[in-house]
């Protein structure tokens, strides 16, 4: 890739990305970064001058595809898929824990289960999250994803994204995007992961249902992106199962040292 190139970090919710945030940080320490923290406040990036874009290396945060046309310099998206039913239990946890989430008192107030929160149409991340992101449908009402936005998904995963990963297979999806932008090893320590799960993952059968309802075009592109991956990483030379064995064990040595380092990232973050 080029070194003009700016690099795209869309951080779909609950697919690892607090633990990539932490690693693109590392690799571009010294370079000019954007986050943008909230979805629909494009403002840290769209507020800076056309100069000021031109010399961004890293946008990273929260926001869906088409990011891009706010830049003015070529561009290489990257991103991550989770498995759907687990993601979508996994943002339910995130709500019911997380008391600085907009949602939460709401939540706690109505004592919503997983169901409320899929029939309810309260936030749009329970309706084939993966699919919107990726698809660049923000404004999408509940509800509304249809085949036509799975499509979308499918076009822009298969043309305008240059690398992504899957959270299942991280560290094999690591050494993939580590080849793909020609980075030394991406040391990590795994990041903002739930102590405890608050709710029960033993749901009724319309429960099961609505998660497959409210999830069946992500499970669709997931299907089609784990496949896609597969045949990537199939595609290397032999050694790429070595490289990540042996990135593996020297991860494990540098643990400790590796998770004081994101403590104090996390200090001087907040």
């Amino acid at each position: 890739m080029s070194s003009k190139d700016t690099i795209i970090f869309m951080h779909i919710p609950k697919t690892a990305g607090s633990t990539m945030l932490f690693i693109l940080n590392n690799k571009y320490r010294f370079q000019k970064t954007i986050t943008i923290g909230n979805v629909n406040r494009l403002e840290p990036l769209t507020n800076l001058s056309n100069k000021e874009k031109e010399s961004i290396k890293v946008l990273k945060g929260h926001f869906h595809f088409g990011v891009h046309k706010h830049l003015k310099s070529s561009y290489k998206y990257i991103t991550f898929f989770r498995e759907p039913i687990t993601r979508s239990i996994s943002g339910f946890n995130y709500l019911y824990q997380n008391k600085s989430h907009y949602f939460h008192n709401e939540m706690i107030k109505n004592n919503y289960s997983l169901k409320d929160m899929l029939t309810g149409g309260y936030i749009k991340n329970f309706d084939n999250c993966q699919v919107r992101f990726l698809a660049g449908v923000r404004n999408l009402d509940y509800g509304q994803v249809n085949e036509d936005t799975y499509n979308v998904a499918i076009k822009n995963l298969d043309e305008k994204i240059h690398a992504y990963g899957i959270c299942e297979q991280f560290d094999e999806s690591l050494i993939h995007i580590k080849r793909i932008l020609d980075w030394s090893n991406p040391y990590y320590v795994k990041a903002n992961i739930s102590k405890k799960n608050n709710y029960i993952e033993k749901f009724d059968n319309e429960t099961n249902k609505l998660l497959n309802h409210y999830n069946q075009y992500d499970i669709k592109l997931y299907d089609y992106a784990v496949t896609k991956f597969n045949t990537l990483i199939k595609d290397y030379n032999t050694d790429f199962q070595q490289e990540v064995n042996d990135f593996q064990k020297k991860n494990t040595n540098q643990y400790t040292v590796r998770k004081q380092v994101r403590n104090v990232w996390l200090k001087l973050k907040n």
